[in-house]
C-alpha cells in the first residue's frame, strides 16, 4: 500500500521511515504469532527482526519489541475491546486483519502517554496503512477510535470478579479464578497488575571472585546504579534496567564472571536449602545451571554439587563455558554432572526446582499466559509429584529436601505438597523462620518473580517410628513395608566378609552405617503371616538374641526394620566374630526347634524382652 507523499517513488527504491519500518516488522511478527495459537511470540519477534537486521538500529528494535511484546501481554484486554467494538468471534478472524487491529488499538490506547501514536494521528495510521494489510476501511477506523476511548465495562454491567480480573490484567479466565481463590481479591488484582509490568533486572554476585560491595563500586564507576536485594545477601538489582545500549553482557565484570543474571526469587530458592560447606547437594532439575553454581559457592571448599537434568543438552551446558566462567578452573571439582540419573547418593540436601507452568514468570514470557491450558497444568502436577518422590530417595536420614516451582497455581504447589506428604511418611516438615514449611514469593510483595517453596527433613534413624517389637496386626505391618525398605537400604551396607552366622530363619551378618561408619550386627529373618499379632518366628529369633544383647560385642538394639516378608534387627557391634562367640558358649547358630520352643517356658521371658526393647 502507498504511503502519503510516496506515490511517485518506485516500490523498489522506497526507504521506509523508522515509523513505517517499526510498523512493518511488528506486523510480520504479530501475524506469525497469531497464525499458530499457543506459540512463542518472542520467537516470532526474533525471526521478524532477523529478516530486516541490516535496516534496524537499537531504537527501532526497542520500539518493535515494545509493540509486539506489549500486545502479547495485553492480548486479553485488547481482544475484549475488539470483541465488544466489532461484536466478533476471535476464533473466526483473519490473523492478517487481527494483527493490524491489535497494533492500532495498542498504540492508540496503551502507548499514547509513551510517545507512540496518539489519538490525533491514529486516523493517519489507519488510512495511510504504513505498511499494513490495507483492509481497514472507514467503518473499521471509526470503531477502533471508539475502542481506544471505551471503558472495559459499562457502568450498568456487573461482570463476575474473575471476569473483571481476567479482562483488566489480561489473564486466562481459569487463571484469574485460581488466583482469586488462592490469594483473595485485593492480592489477586495486585498480582495481575504486576504481571503486566516489566520485571526487575537482578544480578547475583559471584562470591568465588568478588563481593557485593566491590561489584557495586565497579558498576558505580561505570555509571550503573545498583541496589542490594532485600533478602538475598548476594543480590543486586538495577533500578534503571538493562544498559541503554543492550544486554547485561555489556556491564563491567560480566566477561570476568563477577556476576550472573538471576532473579532474587531464584536466589532465595538456593538459599532455602541452607546448604553449607562440606555438604553433598543434589540439584535435581538443574536446567541451565544458575542455582547449581550458586549452590557450589555455598558448599565450597570441600562440598560437592551433583547436577542432574533430563535434557542432555542442558547437562552439557552445565559443564560448558558458562560454568567455567562462573566457577573458575579452581572450583570445577565442586560440580559433578552424571551421565545418567543419580541414585544411592545419601545426599545432605536435595533441591527439586520442578518443571512447571511458569505462571510465576509471566512478565518475562509475554505469550506464556495464552499457551497454558488448565488440563496441561493438571498433567504437569502429576509429573511434579513423581519427580519429587524420585528425588526424595537420594537423601540420607536427617537430610533436607526443598521443592520449588516458578508457578503460582495451587495444583502445582500446595496440591503436590499434600500428595507427597500423604505418600511419604518418612519426612517431617522443615519450617521457614515464619513457622510454616511452605513459602510463596509474589512480584507485588517481594518484588521477585513468582515462586513457591516447600521444605522437609528426612527422619533420622531414631525418628523412623519402627518401634522395636511392637505388637502389630499384619495389616498395620503392610503399611510400613515400602518405607522400611527405603530406610534400611539408605542406612547400612554389608561389610565383607559379612556372614557371621546362619540360623533356620535367616542370617546374622556384619554391616556398617553408611553415615557414621560404625559396625553393626544384623539379624534378618523370614516372616510368616499372623492375623492377630507379630509372627511367632520373629519372637523365637528375638528370644535367641536375648543373650547377644547382654554380650559385650552387642552393645544395644538400634532399630528394627520390617521388609517384605522379612524382619531385620540391627545391633551395635564391637569388632569380633559373632559366630566364634556363639560357639564358645556352646550354642549352635541354629535357633531352637519348634518342638524345643514349645517345651520351654519362655513366654514370660519373651514378653519381658518385648517390653524392654520397645
Amino acid at each position: 500500500m502507498a504511503y502519503a507523499g510516496d506515490e511517485d517513488v518506485p516500490d523498489e527504491k522506497k526507504a521506509p521511515t523508522s515509523t513505517a519500518l517499526v510498523r512493518e516488522v511488528s506486523l510480520v511478527a504479530l501475524r506469525q504469532w497469531l497464525r499458530v495459537p499457543g506459540s512463542d511470540v518472542e520467537k516470532a519477534l526474533r525471526r521478524a527482526m532477523r529478516a530486516r537486521h541490516a535496516e534496524l538500529n537499537q531504537a527501532t528494535r526497542a520500539a518493535i519489541a515494545q509493540r509486539v511484546l506489549g500486545i502479547a501481554v495485553f492480548y486479553g484486554r485488547l481482544g475484549h475491546l475488539l470483541d465488544r467494538a466489532f461484536r466478533r468471534n476471535q476464533g473466526n478472524i483473519d490473523p492478517e486483519i487481527e494483527a493490524e487491529m491489535l497494533l492500532e488499538l495498542y498504540v492508540g490506547r496503551e502507548l499514547r502517554e509513551e510517545g507512540g501514536l496518539t489519538l490525533s494521528n491514529l486516523s493517519n495510521g489507519l488510512q495511510g496503512g504504513q505498511g499494513g494489510h490495507g483492509c481497514l476501511d472507514d467503518a473499521v477506523e471509526c470503531k477502533l477510535r471508539e475502542a481506544v476511548r471505551a471503558p472495559l465495562f459499562e457502568a450498568d454491567e456487573e461482570p463476575l470478579l474473575a471476569v473483571r480480573l481476567a479482562t483488566a490484567w489480561s489473564l486466562p479466565l481459569w487463571m484469574a479464578e485460581s488466583w482469586l481463590q488462592q490469594f483473595g481479591p485485593l492480592s489477586a488484582f495486585q498480582l495481575g497488575r504486576a504481571m503486566c509490568q516489566p520485571a526487575r533486572v537482578t544480578l547475583r554476585v559471584n562470591t568465588f571472585k568478588t563481593t557485593r560491595l566491590k561489584l557495586m563500586e565497579l558498576l558505580a564507576n561505570h555509571g550503573v546504579r545498583s541496589v542490594p536485594t532485600a533478602e538475598s545477601p548476594v543480590g543486586l538489582w538495577l533500578p534503571d534496567g538493562r544498559p541503554p545500549a543492550g544486554g547485561v553482557w555489556q556491564l563491567p565484570g560480566y566477561s570476568e564472571g563477577l556476576f550472573e543474571v538471576q532473579d532474587e526469587g531464584s536466589q532465595l530458592l538456593a538459599l532455602a536449602t541452607e546448604a553449607k560447606p562440606g555438604d553433598l547437594v543434589v540439584d535435581y532439575c538443574a536446567g541451565r545451571g544458575g542455582k547449581t553454581w550458586f549452590l557450589a559457592s555455598l558448599v565450597s571448599p570441600n562440598g560437592s554439587v551433583c547436577a542432574w537434568d533430563i535434557e542432555e543438552d542442558l547437562r552439557k551446558q552445565l559443564q560448558g563455558a558458562r560454568a567455567k566462567r562462573a566457577l573458575g578452573e579452581t572450583n570445577l571439582h565442586l560440580l559433578e554432572v552424571p551421565p545418567s540419573k543419580p541414585h544411592n547418593l545419601h545426599a545432605d540436601v536435595v533441591l527439586v526446582d520442578a518443571p512447571c507452568s511458569s505462571s510465576g514468570v509471566l512478565r518475562r514470557h509475554p505469550s506464556q499466559r495464552w499457551a497454558l491450558r488448565l488440563q496441561e497444568v493438571s498433567e504437569i502436577a502429576d509429573l511434579q509429584l513423581s519427580i519429587l518422590e524420585e528425588a526424595s530417595q537420594l537423601l540420607r536420614p536427617g537430610g533436607r529436601l526443598v521443592y520449588a516451582t516458578c508457578s503460582l497455581i495451587h495444583l502445582e504447589n500446595q496440591s503436590v505438597v499434600a500428595g507427597f506428604e500423604a505418600l511419604q511418611r518418612g519426612f517431617v516438615r522443615w519450617p521457614f523462620p515464619s513457622g510454616r514449611h511452605c513459602r510463596t514469593l509474589l512480584p507485588h510483595v517481594e518484588g521477585t518473580d513468582g515462586f513457591f517453596m516447600a521444605r522437609w527433613e528426612k527422619k533420622s534413624c531414631e525418628d523412623l517410628n519402627f518401634a522395636p517389637c511392637q505388637w502389630m496386626s499384619m495389616a498395620d505391618l503392610e503399611d510400613n513395608l515400602d518405607e522400611a525398605e527405603k530406610a534400611f537400604e539408605s542406612q547400612y551396607e554389608k561389610v565383607e566378609p559379612s556372614l557371621l552366622g546362619e540360623g533356620t530363619y535367616g542370617k546374622v551378618f556384619k554391616a556398617k552405617s553408611i553415615r557414621t561408619g560404625e559396625l553393626v550386627a544384623m539379624k534378618q529373618m523370614k516372616i510368616e503371616g499372623s492375623e492377630d499379632g507379630m509372627p511367632s518366628t520373629a519372637l523365637r529369633e528375638i528370644a535367641l538374641l536375648k543373650e547377644l544383647k547382654d554380650h559385650q560385642n552387642i552393645v544395644k538394639l538400634i532399630n528394627i526394620f520390617y521388609k517384605p516378608n522379612k524382619l531385620v534387627l540391627v545391633f551395635e557391634f564391637v569388632e569380633n566374630d559373632l559366630k566364634n562367640y556363639l560357639e564358645s558358649r556352646g550354642k549352635s547358630t541354629t535357633v531352637p526347634s519348634e518342638e524345643d520352643e514349645e517345651r520351654t517356658e519362655d513366654t514370660e521371658a519373651i514378653s519381658e524382652l518385648t517390653q524392654a526393647l520397645t
